[in-house]
């Protein structure tokens, strides 16, 4: 492959910062207001966001000049109680509800960035589970988003876990959203402006790319490469760049050939920078819980470079061991059919699926039939 560019840039940023809301006051004229349906409110230094209703959304924005081109947003939620599965986050280069950009978490920890264009939907990136989320109640989230190099990264608490290129906004609005029976409150919105220094990089524009090396491995307690129900194990990845330049925003794409209930991992790993001629490592943690089947998994990793183009693939295959095949007896495998229970979708439309609380009432109606029983 021919390296088409004769240069490049490195880029230094100059900050300035454009607001810095602390929400001690209500200067920036945020919606404070509140019905049966929702609350918006400041109190105690906290924006407070407080969705009453289902199969609603509830936004509030402020106007913002001059934060586009380059910009770093940070925000930070805490999440009081409500739906795990649906999502807050923040809301950008917006002109109304029906055209904005959103960068949203969910309770159960997953993330999703869509765009709103005269009210039809675009996911720029699906739902996607991240271990970088705080999870349920009580949880905080620190949510940046950073314009620079014409591609728009994502953090989660302060780690990189997605990138889109570039988009024009749809107007200069910027806030927050609540979707459905969540409350939230917002500790702080800052926004800063890059001024970039720019300096040249030169690469002989007849320089072959190289592909880099790409290996894999699969880390767990059992040999023969198994994970039991309830436990983790751990995939370590080898990237060696071959090149005499840096590779920058690669893009590590996990995709399941099997069914995924009851397994975890994330599902996109940013990787910032592999150094010319260096090897970069990287573990990814994968998690089963009690309610996996026992099944052959494999995993395609696909790797790819700034431009979306794919420069690596790999497979790796493990065998998942479920509770209901586990013969604790013998303490060996077996192979017996069993009962299986998947559990719920992370993620639904209203009134699909069930919250956390739904285990403990099964859990009730179990415990009041053996009570009948024994009288």
């Amino acid at each position: 492959m021919i390296f088409s560019l004769i240069f490049c840039f490195e880029s230094k940023a100059q900050n300035k910062v454009i607001l810095n809301e602390e929400f001690s006051n209500n200067d920036n004229n945020w919606t404070i207001n509140s019905d049966p349906t929702h609350i918006f409110d400041i109190n105690n230094h906290k924006y407070i966001i407080e969705g009453k209703e289902e199969q609603r959304a509830f936004i509030t924005t402020i106007s913002i000049e001059n934060y586009s081109p380059n910009f770093i947003i940070t925000t930070e939620f805490t999440k009081i109680s409500g739906f795990d599965n649906n999502g807050y986050g923040i809301v950008f280069g917006s002109k109304d509800e029906n055209n904005q950009f959103e960068f949203i978490v969910s309770g159960n920890g997953q993330f999703k960035i869509i765009e709103w264009n005269n009210g039809k939907a675009v996911e720029l990136v699906p739902w996607s589970f991240s271990s970088s989320i705080d999870k349920w109640d009580l949880s905080k989230n620190l949510l940046s988003i950073e314009n620079s190099d014409s591609l728009w990264k994502f953090f989660i608490n302060n780690n990189y876990v997605a990138r889109v290129n570039e988009k024009s906004f749809l107007g200069n609005k910027i806030g927050f959203i609540v979707n459905e029976k969540i409350k939230c409150e917002i500790n702080f919105l800052k926004i800063t402006s890059l001024d970039f220094i720019d300096n040249e990089v030169f690469i002989d524009a007849n320089s072959i790319f190289k592909l880099p090396i790409f290996e894999v491995n699969f880390v767990g307690k059992h040999e023969n490469k198994e994970i039991l129900y309830g436990e983790s194990a751990v995939l370590k990845l080898k990237i060696q760049n071959l090149n005499s330049f840096d590779l920058k925003d690669l893009v590590l794409n996990i995709i399941p050939v099997n069914s995924t209930d009851g397994l975890y991992f994330d599902d996109f790993v940013i990787i910032d920078r592999i150094e010319a001629n260096q090897v970069k490592l990287i573990s990814i943690l994968i998690k089963t819980n009690d309610n996996v089947e026992t099944a052959n998994q494999k995993l395609n990793l696909n790797l790819y470079d700034v431009n979306n183009k794919l420069i690596g693939m790999q497979q790796i295959d493990f065998k998942i061991v479920g509770f209901y095949t586990y013969n604790e007896k013998t303490n060996k495998f077996s192979n017996q059919n069993q009962k299986s229970y998947k559990p719920k979708n992370l993620i639904r439309k209203s009134g699909q699926s069930c919250t956390r609380g739904c285990s403990y009432i099964s859990l009730l109606v179990l415990l009041l039939g053996l009570l009948a029983t024994i009288i």
